[in-house]
C-alpha cells in the first residue's frame, strides 16, 4: 500500500535484521560456541528465505508459494514461530556476555 518508498522500507529492515543475526551467530563462532552460531545461521537463513520467496511471489518472478511473509504477515502459527526463533537469537546474544564499548564494559545485553 505504500509504494515503492514502503517496499524500501521493509526490505532495509528484513537486511538489518538478517545482518544483526548473522553478526551474533559469528561472535558465537568466535566464542567457541558452535552450536549457538550454526543455530542463528540457520534461523537468519530461514527467515530470509521465506522473506525472499514471498517477496518474488509478489512480484511475479515465482510461483505463488502460500508462505507467509515472516513478522509482517497476518496469521497465528507462523508469526508465534518467528518470533520464538527470534527469541533464540536474544538469548544466544544475552548468553555471550559483555561486550567491548568505547569507554569500558557493558554488562550483558541483548543484540
Amino acid at each position: 500500500e505504500l509504494g515503492f518508498v514502503g517496499m524500501m522500507i521493509t526490505l532495509a529492515l528484513y537486511a538489518f535484521l538478517l545482518l544483526r543475526i548473522f553478526r551474533i551467530g559469528r561472535q558465537a563462532n568466535v566464542t567457541g560456541h558452535r552450536f549457538e552460531g550454526l543455530l542463528c545461521y540457520a534461523i537468519g537463513g530461514w527467515i530470509g528465505m521465506e522473506a525472499l520467496i514471498n517477496m518474488g511471489v509478489n512480484l511475479g518472478a515465482l510461483p505463488t508459494k502460500g508462505i507467509t511473509l515472516p513478522l509482517l504477515s497476518a496469521g497465528g502459527s507462523n508469526l508465534v514461530v518467528t518470533l520464538v526463533a527470534i527469541g533464540l537469537v536474544l538469548n544466544v546474544s544475552a548468553s555471550l556476555g559483555g561486550r567491548r564499548m568505547r569507554n569500558g564494559w557493558v554488562g550483558r545485553g541483548y543484540a
